[in-house]
């Protein structure tokens, strides 16, 4: 008992530091203003915004846009979930298909699919508690930099797996 109680001390004493943790999942903060910059996307988080970063050690990534009660989700990668959604092909962006999708309940989200210049397929299924499923989801989606747009501004990704 008091060599557990000693041990518990001595790790409150020396805290892994968040980097060196090894731990799945992760989820990183970025607090704007700042341009953010993920492997297929960019938008830049305004004063009084955030992007949150989960990484569940997977294959993708979810980054969620947050401004009050207001948030965009952001799935980048291989396989996105749209088995049970009705599709219909829209036009949001010049470089790439852009699929509005409509779930079983109403809900409406995006799928860009597979971005040029990539060496795999990468999707990104946006998702929003702003969407209607009309054209006035453009505005909205309009704030990401997708394909060759998105590497405008952005040396280097935000975030990375270490």
């Amino acid at each position: 008992m008091r060599w557990t109680i000693a041990l518990v001390a001595l790790i409150a004493m020396n805290p892994v530091p968040a980097a060196a943790q090894d731990e799945w999942p992760r989820e990183t903060r970025f607090e704007g203003p700042l341009r953010f910059c993920s492997y297929a996307f960019a938008v830049e988080v305004g004063a009084g915004e955030s992007a949150i970063v989960r990484d569940p050690g997977l294959d993708f990534t979810i980054t969620y846009l947050e401004s009050g009660a207001s948030w965009i989700g952001v799935y980048q990668g291989n396989f996105p979930q749209t088995t049970d959604k009705k599709i219909k092909r829209t036009r949001f962006f010049r470089e790439v298909r852009v699929d509005r999708m409509t779930a079983e309940d109403g809900a409406t989200s995006y799928l860009i699919h597979a971005l040029p210049d990539y060496a795999a397929p990468v999707y990104l299924h946006v998702f929003s508690n702003q969407f209607v499923g009309t054209d006035a989801d453009k505005l909205i989606l309009q704030r990401l930099a997708v394909g060759t747009f998105a590497k405008t501004g952005c040396s280097e990704a935000s975030y990375r797996r270490s």
